[in-house]
């Protein structure tokens, strides 16, 4: 299971439901998040489905010092492009600890040497200073040729071959 010093990360199962839907119940955790489309009980079996398919996805990432879902984070597939993203969320309760870079870090590194994806993007949108700063520390630049969740989001890439 990867981990972090102070994270476990978990593939996501069916027993995050709960967790996932007081996350997105909550409009402080989603403030630079969008809401998912349809049901939590469907996002999580799209999350599971996408594991199955590709052999990465997201994971819930659980303190160490707790045993407590603190978040997500994971690399999935945008749609049905073959274009990669991280995607993250964690309750607001440990912003602003240094546990979105920790894990992001540990994402991009996953991506990369043990799911041997060339290329991985990330979008955030605007107001979300914290994102930009933990997808420039992690190595990831703006890019302009990101074409996914419209214009009202700002793209970074981090590509391998260069």
């Amino acid at each position: 299971m990867p981990e972090t010093e102070r994270t476990n990360l978990e593939p996501i199962s069916e027993n995050d439901v709960a967790f996932l839907s007081e996350f997105y119940g909550s409009s402080i955790n989603t403030k630079f998040i969008p809401a998912p489309s349809g049901s939590i009980s469907e996002l999580v079996k799209k999350r599971i489905d996408h594991w199955d398919k590709y052999g990465f996805g997201t994971y819930i990432v659980k303190s160490k010092g707790t045993g407590c879902r603190i978040g997500y984070i994971g690399i999935e597939y945008i749609g049905t492009s073959m274009d990669a993203d991280i995607r993250y969320g964690l309750v607001s309760e440990v912003w602003g600890k240094g546990l979105g870079l920790e894990v992001a870090k540990e994402c991009l590194r996953l991506a990369i040497s043990e799911f041997s994806l060339k290329k991985v993007w990330a979008a955030t949108i605007p107001e979300n200073i914290a994102s930009f700063r933990i997808l420039q520390s992690i190595g990831m630049n703006p890019d302009p040729e990101f074409k996914h969740y419209g214009n009202e989001v700002v793209g970074y890439s981090y590509d391998v071959r260069k």
